[in-house]
């Protein structure tokens, strides 16, 4: 049974809820098919996604991406004690260069975009309160992967604070190569970021280039009960 044969049955069989475990369980099941052995987890923050990621795939290497000065720090701890997870001091987007990197009160809110000035309607002020900025280095996944040496890639992972679209647009070799089995990406529904990507232009890039939208996780609503953020995993 090929991958999207597979992926059908599975929809069939759990049309009402997420896969039980989240999304690399779903990987897990598709491991005959698709061997997962390299990650690009590109907003990698302090390691916390690269530490779930090791433990669901021990054979399999990460590399990780943050250009923020503290949780960097914690990442490159974590790569100190595993050798398979690769820690990258720098942003990826869709050019190469120095760019303003905003800091906010939470680092999981950090971002190359602006908070825009109606997010508090939508995250905690405590959250995302701006308290700085910092130029850092940006990178195309293209070019890392070609300098890396780096032909196909299991599963990219983009959680970049509404500049994910950027960072896809930076992928556009590997992507349109066909060299790229899974992304899994953060998609917004409401302003959080000055000049941030939404769902539809994610979808409508991805769609695009060939790839399948699978299955959404970890959906947020507001109090009304209006979708804010969700993450999406789409397959070729």
């Amino acid at each position: 049974m090929g991958l999207k044969q597979s992926i059908r049955r599975l929809l069939g069989k759990q049309r009402h809820g997420e896969t039980k475990g989240g999304f690399l369980s779903t990987l897990q099941q598709f491991e005959d098919q698709v061997p997962v052995r390299l990650c690009l987890d590109v907003g990698a923050n302090a390691g916390h996604f690269a530490r779930e990621f090791r433990a669901a795939f021990p054979p399999a290497t990460i590399h990780c991406f943050e250009p923020g000065e503290d949780a960097f720090q914690q990442l490159q701890t974590l790569a100190g004690q595993d050798n398979q997870v690769r820690a990258h001091r720098t942003a990826l987007g869709n050019r190469s260069g120095s760019q303003t990197f905003f800091l906010n009160t939470k680092s999981v809110t950090h971002s190359l975009l602006p908070v825009a000035a109606d997010a508090p309607q939508w995250a905690p002020a405590t959250h995302i309160t701006p308290t700085g900025t910092a130029e850092v280095q940006v990178a195309t996944c293209d070019e890392f992967c070609a300098t890396h040496s780096i032909a196909h890639v299991n599963l990219l992972k983009v959680d970049t604070q509404g500049y994910d679209l950027k960072v896809l647009e930076g992928a556009r070799c590997l992507l349109e190569a066909g060299k790229c089995d899974w992304i899994y990406v953060e998609m917004m529904f409401v302003p959080i970021y000055d000049g941030q990507c939404y769902f539809h232009d994610i979808f409508n890039y991805l769609i695009a280039r060939q790839f399948s939208l699978f299955r959404f996780y970890g959906g947020v609503h507001s109090p009304s009960g209006r979708l804010k953020w969700t993450n999406g995993l789409f397959s070729r």
